[in-house]
């Protein structure tokens, strides 16, 4: 059986659910990064706070580099299972995360929802790697990604480059930060 909105009420009863309304819920955050460890800690910590709160805090996770986390989450509406293991072994259905997207193939969508009104918060978990910095701690001016995005500032590829063309747009546009 394939994870989907609509089986969630077919599962075990064992296994945690959201107890909010995800179609009712809107996207409020962004996040670069769906690594494994942003699907188990801020995602989950996100679903807690829907779970006693509902609103639109949704999540669009858009990855970078590589789009296998979409092309495994897509199909299952976002949904996935998170295990904690203790003692015994904890199952629950993460369904904070409202849409997967890839930077490379959803270039145009990553934009307009990094300067969404309805975007409150963009957050990030990348590799150091990803910060692009030097060995003083500044951005690096001289890496191959910077370069390129330096030369190509409307379509960047690092996530430095695309959080500086989003807040471009966003006070061309006049939205609030």
């Amino acid at each position: 059986m394939q994870l989907t909105q609509n089986n969630l009420d077919r599962l075990s009863k064992d296994i945690l659910k959201p107890k909010f309304d995800r179609q009712q819920t809107q996207i409020g955050i962004v996040h670069l990064g769906p690594s494994a460890f942003f699907r188990a800690h801020q995602a989950w910590y996100t679903q807690q706070a829907l779970n006693v709160k509902a609103g639109n805090w949704g999540i669009c996770a858009i990855a970078l580099n590589s789009n296998r986390v979409k092309q495994q989450l897509e199909p299952q509406q976002g949904l996935y299972t998170l295990v904690e293991q203790d003692n015994i072994a904890q199952y629950s259905i993460i369904g904070s995360v409202k849409e997967f997207l890839a930077l490379q193939e959803d270039f145009s969508q990553v934009v307009s929802r990094l300067t969404a009104t309805t975007t409150k918060i963009v957050t990030l978990t990348i590799t150091e790697k990803g910060y692009c910095l030097d060995a003083k701690g500044r951005l690096d001016c001289n890496h191959p990604i910077i370069k390129r995005d330096l030369l190509n500032a409307e379509r960047p590829e690092s996530a430095i480059g695309l959080l500086f063309l989003a807040c471009k747009i966003r006070h061309q546009q006049n939205t609030s930060p």
